[in-house]
């Protein structure tokens, strides 16, 4: 009956763990790493409304990629001025995109709705994209020219008037 049980055990958990992969809608992230100077790695996927969603629809823009997290407390404090940002910046051509991370849907669409998120935000729960950025924790920030090419990455919360100072510095938007 032990033996039994133990049996019933590993195949629940099994099975709870195929279940999981069933819910990483990021269907490709290039895996070479993200460094500066370099061309931004790819991905395809869905935001968190199930819409696709992939780098090279932002090709021509500049692009701010935002790892962040709704159980993340820096990356609350983060978000009003990211969202200014987005704002003043979207008449230069400036897109965000948000990358919500080892998060629960359900989760960040509450996120995303309480702050009134105004772009597109790419589910990836398993980080798969966060690892091909070199991104260990959300906030992170990766700043991405027109062009497809790394300009800077930010690791930790960035304020605004340091995400203005580098719009200006590394993307020459003003």
């Amino acid at each position: 009956m032990v033996r039994r049980r133990g049996l019933i055990l590993a195949l629940a958990a099994l099975w709870g763990l195929a279940g999981c992969s069933l819910q990483y809608p990021l269907d490709r992230a290039n895996q070479s790493l993200a460094i500066v100077g370099q061309q931004a790695p790819d991905f395809t996927g869905t935001d968190l409304d199930g819409k696709p969603l992939s780098l090279h629809d932002f090709r021509g823009h500049p692009l701010i990629l935002n790892f962040w997290a709704s159980w993340c407390g820096p990356c609350r404090a983060e978000q009003p001025g990211l969202s200014a940002v987005a704002k003043a910046f979207q008449s230069q051509g400036l897109r965000v995109v948000g990358v919500t991370v080892r998060d629960n849907r359900d989760q960040a669409r509450i996120y995303r709705d309480e702050f009134h998120l105004t772009y597109p935000s790419v589910y990836d729960q398993a980080a798969r994209l966060g690892y091909a950025y070199q991104v260990d924790a959300p906030p992170s920030s990766v700043f991405i020219d027109a062009q497809g090419v790394i300009q800077y990455k930010e690791t930790g919360g960035v304020g605004e008037d340091v995400m203005r100072r580098v719009l200006a510095d590394k993307l020459h938007l003003t």
